[in-house]
C-alpha cells in the first residue's frame, strides 16, 4: 500500500516533551522504555497506550492506541513490543 514512503513520513522532533508508547503494560519493551527515558530525560511525559502486541485482536488494539495517542496530541508515538 505504500504507507511507509517518504511523502507520509514527519520528521521525528528533535526534543519530545509528550511521548505516546502504544505497547503491552506489562513485559521488557515498556520497561525499558521508562528505565532509558528517566534516565536520559526525566522530564519527558510518557502516555501508555496498553495494546495487545501479539495474537487476535493485536492489529485492531495497536490501530486504536496510535489513534487514541495522536488525538492526545503527543509528540511522538513509539509502537514497541518485546521479544527475541
Amino acid at each position: 500500500m505504500g504507507l511507509f514512503d517518504n511523502m507520509y513520513k514527519k520528521p521525528i522532533p528533535k526534543y519530545s516533551l509528550k511521548i505516546g508508547i502504544c505497547t503491552a503494560k506489562t513485559g521488557a519493551a515498556i520497561q525499558d522504555i521508562i528505565n532509558i527515558t528517566k534516565r536520559r530525560n526525566p522530564y519527558v511525559q510518557l502516555i501508555l497506550y496498553p495494546a495487545l502486541v501479539q495474537g487476535e485482536g493485536a492489529v485492531s488494539s495497536i490501530v486504536n492506541g496510535i489513534r487514541a495517542l495522536d488525538a492526545l496530541g503527543v509528540d511522538v508515538i513509539i509502537v514497541g513490543r518485546g521479544g527475541g
